[in-house]
This record gives C-alpha cells, structure tokens and sequence, in this order.
C-alpha cells in the first residue's frame, strides 16, 4: 500500500491523487470501511481512501498465510515503484513501525524529510547537546556496512535484487514482477563493495571520541548479520585498525529475518569471519526470533522450529566463543 503524499517531488503515479490528501484543499473522499470523511488517512493502491481508525484496524490484522488460497482478506501489494522509485517506498517503511506497509502519517513523513540532504538533519537542539557534555554513550546495535552503502550510493535502495525472495521460494510472491527481491539466483544482482574511500572519511567524522560539544562516543558495535555483508564488514574493521580508531567494534550473527539462510556454510563463515577479527570481534549477533514480520512462516510449526532452532544454535556458539548475545526479539 502506498503512503498518500502532495509533496512536489513524488512522481505522478507513484501515490493516489491530491484529493485522497487528508490535507489538501478538497475534502477527503469517504472511508470505504466506514463511510466517514475523517482528516488523516492513507489510500490503497486501488484508490480506496481509508480513515486512521480503520486503517489502524486493518493494520493490526496479520495478512493471510501464503500457503492458504483464501485470497478475501489478503492485504493488497505495496504499489509498483520497483527500483526507480524503491528509495522512496522504503522510506516510508523507516518513517513507520517497520513493516511492509505505511503506517506513519503521510503529511509529516514527507515534509519533514530533507529530500535534498536525504537526511533528518540534527535531532538534538544546541541546548540539549550542552546538557549531555562530558556524558559517555554507546550503540550496541547499529549496521555501518549499510550506512555506508547508503551513503556511498546517496540512499537507501541500493540492494535491491540482492537477496532471494522469501515468498518466491514458497511458491507465492504476492509482488510478481514488482518485487524488490529477486526470484532466482539469474535475478540476482552483485553488492557493489565498499572503497577505503567510503570508510575513512566516515569513520573519521563519527566514530572518534569528541567532546566539545556533546557527549562522549564510547564504542560502536557493527552487526554483521548476512553473508553478503561480511567482506563490508570486515573492510571497515580493516580500516578502522589502520586509522588506530578503538571505539568501533563488530559481531556476527544470522538475523531472524534471514534464517532460512542459515546452513553450516554460512556458521562458517562467520567463524572464519569472528576469528579474522579478532579482539574486534565482542559479542554474536543479532539473533533471535521475529513473529512479527515473519508471521506467515511462524504459523506453520515446521518453519516456526527452525527459526528456534537457527536461535539455540548460535546461543551455543556464544556461549562456546564466550561472548554475550545481541539479541532480536519481536512478537
């Protein structure tokens, strides 16, 4: 489903006409649940305008598993942006609660977005800086090698077509041809790897410990959590250690969301990764069980204990490497 939006730069098409707008000039067409023009709201891809409570309701409700033919109640696919417009529809998948749907209003979403800059600029005031100087922080639970690769191609959106599409391979992609995944490993497209040039200005701007103006950057933890991610991050530690930078430290680990990609190659891997790192290395992960967003495969008993098993095998491997768990925990 796609977010309703009047800002000047959505392309026409990508997003339902200005009179779906719950902030535009003419008033909001009616609910298709209810029949109310309520201001705020989101429009379907089939240009039904839903108000926020009945939006809220449908959102809740878990989609139909795929493995079911009951097609009534099944939620709609996100809009066909594919990869022109794919920055923008994953945007709104940031803005919101995480999931495959916008669930965040759309007028502030989009206007409090520096296109421009593509970024949210600084979110803490001068004032409130000063009040931390001298205070120490940390981040146990960050992806640099994403970051970077956002910062190296200009935003989100780089990896499309990089990973397997977990409804194709159940058979039932309710995206067909506008999936942002690939179906099939000839669908597949090569992670454009990261340069000294991408890291070393990035590390020297935010990850030295500062304290001029604010507080004090204890370490940051990078999670390493897919095999096509590993060469990323073990160049940036690379890189880091050169730069003599002690606050960047890094973990591996299959995320819950990946774990159907969890084989003995892949453990491996990340053995091999976790022992070129060295004392780099201060915890596995992220791990752990998502219900959430993996809703469909967690219904069927099967793919619900592989997903525990995938978890106890690598809380094993923490306690074998002595290092504590970063763990992923939803629903």
């Amino acid at each position: 489903l796609a977010m309703v939006g009047c800002d000047d730069t959505i392309s026409a098409g990508f997003l339902p006409s200005a009179k779906s707008c719950p902030w535009a000039e003419t008033s909001p067409q009616a609910c298709q649940a209810c029949g109310s023009c309520k201001a705020g709201g989101w429009a379907a891809t089939n240009a039904d305008y839903y108000c926020a409570s009945c939006w809220d309701v449908w959102h809740s409700s878990p989609p139909v598993p795929a493995a079911t033919n009951d097609q009534s109640f099944r939620r709609e696919p996100l809009h066909p942006d594919v990869r022109a417009k794919r920055s923008r529809k994953e945007l709104c998948k940031l803005m919101g609660a995480g999931c495959d749907c916008c669930s965040y209003p759309a007028e502030f979403a989009f206007r409090a977005w520096d296109w421009d800059g593509a970024t949210w600029g600084s979110l803490l005031k001068e004032s409130t800086l000063r009040e931390l100087r001298g205070l120490s922080y940390s981040d146990a639970h960050c992806h640099l090698d994403v970051i970077l690769q956002n910062n190296k191609h200009g935003g989100i959106g780089w990896d499309s077509k990089q990973k397997i599409c977990k409804y194709w391979l159940e058979g039932d992609c309710p995206y067909a041809d506008c999936c942002e995944y690939a179906h099939g490993k000839e669908d597949m497209e090569p992670r454009d790897p990261l340069t000294r040039g991408d890291v070393e200005p990035f590390l020297k701007q935010y990850a030295q410990r500062r304290s001029d103006d604010g507080p004090i950057l204890q370490c940051i933890i990078t999670n390493c959590c897919e095999m096509a991610a590993i060469e990323d991050t073990k160049f940036i530690m690379e890189v880091a250690l050169s730069m003599s930078i002690d606050t960047v430290f890094v973990s591996f680990g299959c995320h819950p969301h990946d774990y159907r990609d969890f084989t003995e190659k892949m453990e491996a891997e990340f053995l091999s990764a976790t022992d070129a790192c060295g004392r780099q290395v201060v915890a596995w992960g992220e791990c752990g069980l998502d219900y959430y967003k993996n809703y469909d495969a967690s219904q069927r008993p099967s793919e619900r204990q592989r997903m525990i098993d995938v978890f106890a095998r690598q809380a094993r491997i923490a306690v074998d490497r002595k290092l504590p768990l970063i763990i992923h925990s939803r629903e």
